[in-house]
């Protein structure tokens, strides 16, 4: 092993994973953050998505820890059928407010088709900004996420949704599919 890599441990895909040897109470707070992460990358991989997490930082030689960047507003990024669905993880203890919708709302830049915010709470600031958007933003907690993925995936199987009218001597038949 890598002198460098003294704090990080292998695991059997060959990535690197940090090893912490103390707890703080900032450590508490962000491994809590990671835990709703965690918990809503997992679900969303079961859900059938395509989903990778984003980290930005680096590797600090002398100090020999990876000093963490933050994510850019981006905790991962989802893929179904070709559409991106950004998303952002909040374990806050208080209702999530309008300046983190806002946020989102910044990162999406026309790169991403949907945006989801995974929180405990909403503040109803929150809500309106989110409902008043002219980008597609889902406010769920980790108990409703899946009901509003649902809601979320069937409205844009229903927006790609065509009819198609075809004429024969028996009279019009109508045709709906999805592409």
């Amino acid at each position: 092993m890598v002198p460098y890599r003294k704090n990080y441990r292998e695991t059997p895909t060959g990535t690197l994973r940090y090893r912490s040897q103390e707890t703080t109470a900032s450590s508490n707070k962000r491994i809590k953050g990671q835990e709703l992460e965690i918990r809503t990358y997992e679900f969303l991989k079961n859900y059938g998505l395509d989903v990778t997490r984003t980290c930005d930082g680096y590797y600090n030689r002398n100090t020999q820890r990876y000093i963490s960047t933050g994510d850019g507003g981006k905790d991962m990024i989802a893929r179904y059928k070709e559409k991106n669905i950004l998303v952002q993880c909040k374990n806050h203890e208080a209702e999530i407010g309008s300046p983190i919708i806002r946020q989102l709302i910044g990162c999406m830049n026309n790169k991403h088709d949907y945006g989801i915010i995974v929180a405990k709470g909403f503040n109803s600031g929150a809500k309106r900004i989110a409902e008043s958007s002219k980008e597609k933003i889902v406010l769920a907690t980790i108990e409703t996420l899946g009901t509003e993925l649902t809601k979320l995936l069937n409205n844009q199987v229903m927006e790609q949704e065509e009819e198609i009218t075809i004429k024969n001597p028996e009279g019009n038949i109508h045709i709906n599919f999805s592409t």
